[in-house]
């Protein structure tokens, strides 16, 4: 019986750390990881790096508060709001590539997008 506890606690524990470890991170480093991934897919510059970081930074802090603010009022952004923030995004994204990373960042969230809708369509068809 005191064997089944201490496995139960124990068990209890590694699950409270691995929700731990799925805690939001914070806006720098969401930026700071995103930037990355697009500076290796895109080949940035150092002076493209830093600009992309910033705007980066800018989505991911504008993203946490709008998280936070529908937390509070227990609502969602609406799915045009989240189109709207999209399309600005990209738009400053794009105003800091040169053409042939532009058609990069194209083909990387035209990949995006087709995983995202596998994704939904397999939690759809999980949900049935």
């Amino acid at each position: 019986m005191k064997a089944k506890f201490l496995v139960l606690i124990f068990a209890l524990f590694f699950i409270g750390q691995a929700f731990a470890q799925r805690e939001m991170k914070s806006p720098e480093e969401t930026a700071k990881n995103m930037t990355e991934r697009m500076k290796e897919k895109l080949q940035l510059s150092e002076d493209q790096n830093n600009k992309v970081y910033q705007i980066n930074l800018k989505v991911a802090q504008e993203r946490k508060s709008r998280m936070e603010a529908a937390q509070a009022s227990g609502t969602r952004p609406s799915k045009e709001d989240r189109a709207k923030s999209m399309k600005e995004y990209d738009g400053q994204i794009v105003a800091v590539l040169n053409p042939e990373q532009q058609a990069t960042w194209n083909e990387v969230k035209q990949e995006f997008q087709e995983k995202a809708k596998s994704k939904k369509a397999s939690r759809s068809s999980a949900q049935e």
